[in-house]
């Protein structure tokens, strides 16, 4: 769609009429009427529709938005189904009460959070997927967090962010690819753009989480506990290295570019297998669990609330929020209020500071109407792309700050695939953990404060550019 088309179809008001009246009905309904998000994203899905109907757009345009934004996040809903049978395969292989097993001896509650964080980076970096990560590890270690008495909303904050910082820097990730096919610029130049803005801000994270951290770290499990809790997970469980083997395969197979679908499908196949092999697990327990999750009954109620979860039917409350979700993406972007809003932004911006700004917010803006991460890159990168250009700013400036103001932002907004996901996996609302996934919303900020003061640009002439990104 053209911008006059756009323009003749929405003005710069209606579409920020509409977008104050959409987030104002969202915020109003989260923290005033405390209504359901289904709620308040199908009356505003409803409410878009009609008022694309006012505007003079026919409902079988408006309906094909709607599908689209489905369409365009079919990858994403898979994953969800796909991440609740792997979850079930962790719990049945041994791999989630291993890592409990372990980390009850090796990590120490002082030093808990910023070791989440490093562990999360670690392993979203080798597999450059940060909802695997959080499914699994960061399960795991949120789980174990509660088992020593630190907060779970702490813990999981950290393994957001650690598991963003693969998402986004990992040379294997969709989105760090992605980023910069839309911006035009080379996939290592982008990386090394990011890190002059994302180390600082990892380190900063770090800091910050060490001292909240230590500042709980008096509640520490006493030894009984810990032997009591040890002592149930190997009468439970054959715990040994072959346990683990089911993180190798998925890092391995990520690694190796196989599609996130086929990985977490080929990875839970391995770990059923592993759960009838070591575990003596029944072939009918197996089957069950892919749909129904696991049901562990040890006698420590904590420890069956964490190992009992997962199949999915679990991701039943996550999936319908999604669909609603990106519906209602679809219908924004058929109306086009995002593109009417950035497109009359470009035209009055003139530095560094306040294009990178602009860009990095309106990746954010761009998450909050459209909910799917992915149409957002790709979008965002097709607006900025030539405001950068005919600037001459370097293009991986441009990536760097959608991933910023994309990629990092998903996971602080709750109707967004991403923040659905962690919260329904989790436990936990996106309010309670995001003041810790520190990196998430810091980089943001160093990344502006930077293109501001003329800081952590790369020197070096770009590279050809590389093929634009295709049109959605």
């Amino acid at each position: 769609m053209t911008e006059s088309e756009l323009n003749q179809r929405l003005s710069p008001i209606v579409a920020t009429t509409l977008l104050f009246s959409l987030f104002g009905w969202l915020l109003l309904g989260l923290f005033t009427f405390s209504l359901s998000l289904h709620a308040l994203l199908l009356t505003s899905l409803g409410a878009l529709m009609a008022c694309g109907r006012l505007l003079g757009i026919g409902i079988d345009e408006l309906r094909d938005g709607l599908f689209q934004g489905i369409q365009d996040a079919i990858p994403a809903l898979v994953i969800f189904l796909m991440i609740g049978v792997l979850m079930a395969s962790f719990m049945l292989s041994g791999t989630v009460p291993s890592l409990l097993y372990y980390g009850l001896y090796l990590l120490s509650p002082e030093w808990f959070a910023p070791a989440t964080l490093i562990l999360c980076a670690v392993m979203s970096s080798a597999t450059g997927t940060s909802w695997g990560t959080v499914a699994t590890l960061g399960v795991a270690l949120t789980g174990l967090g509660q088992v020593f008495g630190l907060s779970p909303a702490l813990i999981a904050g950290a393994a957001i962010a650690g598991a963003s910082f693969g998402d986004k820097m990992s040379p294997i990730s969709d989105t760090t690819n992605l980023a910069a096919l839309s911006s035009g610029t080379d996939l290592y130049r982008h990386i090394r753009s990011m890190s002059l803005t994302t180390m600082p801000t990892f380190l900063i994270a770090g800091g910050a989480l060490t001292v909240i951290g230590y500042q709980s770290g008096e509640q520490i499990l006493p030894p009984a506990a810990i032997n009591t809790l040890s002592s149930t997970l190997e009468a439970e469980f054959n715990l040994s290295w072959l346990t683990l083997t089911p993180i190798a395969v998925m890092a391995y197979l990520a690694i190796r570019r196989i599609p996130a679908e086929t990985t977490m499908f080929l990875t839970s196949a391995y770990a059923m297998a592993l759960a009838m092999g070591l575990q003596g697990a029944q072939l009918t327990q197996v089957m069950a669990a892919i749909y129904d999750g696991t049901a562990f009954e040890t006698g420590q109620a904590a420890l069956d609330t964490l190992l009992s979860r997962g199949g999915m039917a679990s991701m039943a409350w996550t999936l319908t929020l999604a669909l609603i979700a990106v519906a209602l993406g679809g219908v924004l972007r058929t109306l086009g209020v995002f593109e009417v809003l950035v497109t009359t932004l470009i035209k009055k911006l003139q530095s560094r500071g306040a294009l990178v700004t602009t860009s990095t917010l309106g990746s954010t803006m761009g998450n909050a109407l459209l909910t799917e991460p992915y149409i957002v890159i790709i979008l965002t990168g097709q607006l900025f792309r030539d405001a950068y250009g005919l600037r001459r700013y370097d293009p991986a400036l441009l990536s760097r700050s959608i991933e910023e103001g994309s990629t990092l932002t998903a996971a602080l907004i709750p109707w967004t695939t991403t923040g659905i996901f962690y919260a329904s996996t989790l436990g936990l609302s996106v309010l309670d953990y995001a003041p810790y996934a520190v990196l998430n919303w810091l980089n943001l900020i160093v990344g502006i404060t930077f293109a501001w003061l003329g800081w952590g640009l790369i020197k070096d002439k770009p590279t050809t550019a590389v093929t634009r990104a295709p049109d959605i």
